[in-house]
């Protein structure tokens, strides 16, 4: 997609509730961005809870991404966000991410997520958006060894102590799982 097709993209892409009929298209993009994909009864199981919230991003009709999120008492746990390959770099996961937190994030002091140690590109899209690594959960992962980093977003976090973890780069290890 040429950048200024992907930029009219962003500007008319739309966000809404998951339908039924969405999922299909979830798991197109589900499969075009994981290595360990979900399946679609493991997406099916998940929509079907009842503390689940799920957004998609449509452009002229078709999904171009989706974050699906777990409700708990104090906090929302984010469980897995995607965006298709062609779309990506252009604010929809932002998109995505800041709908969650403006629609559900009010009831809720934080958002938390596990990011692998491996994804460094997840890593950077959630520190810009003000998350921070706050502890390492080692061998987290069914499918590998590799260690898995939670990262949280507080909404009373102040602006210097955002900057300070954005520069520092790398997560530190806070508590060892």
């Amino acid at each position: 997609m040429r950048k200024d097709a992907a930029m009219k993209a962003f500007t008319s892409v739309t966000t809404s509730w998951v339908a039924r009929e969405d999922r299909a298209e979830i798991m197109r993009i589900e499969n075009a961005s994981f290595d360990s994909p979900w399946t679609r009864k493991e997406l099916d199981s998940v929509l079907s809870q009842a503390n689940t919230s799920a957004f998609i991003a449509k452009h002229d009709g078709r999904v171009v991404g989706y974050i699906i999120a777990e409700r708990a008492q104090s906090h929302l746990h984010i469980m897995t966000i995607a965006v298709e390959p062609e779309f990506r770099g252009y604010g929809i996961g932002t998109q995505l991410v800041r709908r969650l937190i403006e629609l559900i994030g009010g009831k809720h002091t934080r958002v938390t997520l596990e990011v692998r140690e491996t994804n460094v590109t997840a890593q950077q899209f959630f520190k810009a958006l003000e998350f921070r690594c706050t502890k390492v959960l080692r061998d987290f992962y069914d499918d590998t060894t590799e260690d898995a980093y939670l990262m949280e977003y507080r909404d009373d976090w102040m602006g210097i102590e955002v900057l300070r973890s954005i520069m520092e780069g790398e997560c530190k290890v806070v508590n060892a799982a």
